[in-house]
């Protein structure tokens, strides 16, 4: 094994063995029971701005849900935030936001009141539904891992760009 693989072993070992503190289910036991005060009195502690994303408008494309994807990056000086929403057709999207300042807790404003991407043609792995963008920079160039659905199976897929503007 190579050494950068021992670092990656170790690391998943150290992240189970403190998912199995924190969530007792995490064992091998089939159901898992997060107990939201537990989380509470953990280390994490709620900004005081949440939220900070709500759904939009009735009629908008993400009027039923906002969400994370898991992607905030910073860019040139600002805060890039990716998201999820559905309407109410429970189509999924992907939307953007972006820190008014250069503080990752923003505020933030919306990038585009249309979504930065949304399903493929009916007939593509992706034609239902796409959301929970997962978004890095990699030698110059913006890649997004995102799911996405025909309906009937979630896959995952990439997208790639080069230019991102505020």
């Amino acid at each position: 094994m190579s050494p950068g693989g021992r670092v990656f072993m170790v690391s998943l070992y150290l992240m189970l063995i403190g998912a199995t503190a924190l969530f007792p289910g995490c064992n091998g036991d089939t159901q898992v029971s997060v107990d939201s005060a537990r989380m509470r009195a953990s280390a994490w502690k709620e900004h005081p701005a949440s939220p900070i994303l709500v759904p939009g408008r009735p009629g908008s494309w993400n009027e039923m849900r906002a969400d994370t994807g898991n992607s905030i990056i910073s860019y040139k000086g600002r805060w890039y935030l990716y998201h999820s929403g559905e309407d109410a057709r429970q189509i999924g999207r992907i939307g953007l936001h972006v820190s008014i300042t250069d503080r990752i807790d923003g505020p933030w404003q919306v990038m585009r009141t249309k979504p930065i991407l949304g399903p493929g043609a009916a007939s593509s792995w992706d034609g239902r539904s796409v959301a929970h963008p997962a978004v890095l920079r990699h030698n110059g160039v913006f890649w997004m891992y995102y799911g996405g659905t025909d309906g009937r199976r979630q896959r995952i897929g990439p997208v790639s760009y080069t230019h991102l503007r505020a």
